[in-house]
């Protein structure tokens, strides 16, 4: 098999089940009922497919995972450098951030440039297709419709990044971010989201997701009706985050021997 398969055949050969455009199986070395694997057809990856981990699993064994079970050989993304030679770049996630009614709105690929580095490349949803660069208007915050839809009394968790957001989300908690990381200018567009809510912002373990945190804390302040900024590695100054903590929590509870009741359903 050279071309990344349908939907429900994918989905067979990965003991998974499709679920909204993607596909839900297990992870490396996951139980055959979890579903911490998000697998999804991307015609702009090399391999023609993006995978994300909730449980936090190391990127390149869940790709290796799939191009396993699916027969796919290993490829990079050519692109043409300024010398007009190739580069690989390999895409290892993508977030789609939905407007308020769920339609697309922006989408971040994470990926890696040919020399290791990870680059965040932006497209915005004209009405019919994605097109390169980030939307001309105001940022809206990551999974809108489920904060939308959250009670005001509902704890809201700020993260820094999509990945953080989604593996709280896993586990049935409101979480959202904004684009662009911690080196990006806080957008007002973003605040009246926020208003009368209980926010937690959770910084990542370094001085740059620290100085973010209370960027946001000082936009937020006043606005929202509860605000606390919960640093959960306040000893740490290796960029660990909430993914981090959660995978931390998780090896501690295998290591005694018990299950994890905040999150033991990321794993099976």
């Amino acid at each position: 098999m050279t071309t990344f398969p349908t939907l429900p055949q994918a989905a067979a050969a990965l003991d998974g089940e499709v679920r909204g455009g993607a596909i839900l199986c297990p992870g490396p070395g996951h139980s055959p009922t979890d579903r911490s694997l998000s697998v999804k057809p991307d015609g702009c990856d090399a391999e023609g497919f993006v995978v994300h981990s909730f449980a936090g699993d190391d990127w390149k064994q869940c790709r290796e995972l799939v191009r396993s079970k699916l027969g796919l050989a290993e490829r990079s993304e050519k692109t043409s450098n300024q010398n007009g030679k190739a580069r690989g770049w390999t895409t290892l996630a993508e977030y789609v951030y939905r407007d308020a009614q769920g339609a697309p709105y922006l989408k971040v690929r994470k990926c890696l440039d040919e020399n290791g580095d990870k680059q965040y490349p932006q497209s915005h949803w004209d009405g019919k297709a994605w097109v390169k660069g980030k939307p001309s208007s105001p940022k809206i915050p990551y999974r809108l419709p489920q904060l939308l839809a959250a009670s005001l009394t509902t704890i809201v968790y700020f993260c820094e990044g999509e990945k953080d957001a989604d593996a709280l989300a896993k586990l049935g908690f409101v979480a959202t971010t904004a684009s662009e990381g911690a080196s990006a200018k806080w957008d007002p567009a973003l605040t009246p989201y926020f208003k009368d809510r209980n926010v937690v912002i959770l910084p990542d373990a370094d001085t740059p997701g620290r100085k973010h945190a209370q960027k946001v804390a000082k936009a937020l302040n006043g606005v929202v009706a509860f605000l606390r900024v919960l640093d959960l590695y306040p000893d740490r100054d290796d960029g660990s985050d909430v993914s981090d903590w959660l995978a931390d929590r998780r090896r501690k509870a295998r290591t005694a021997g018990k299950r994890d009741p905040l999150v033991g359903s990321a794993r099976g």
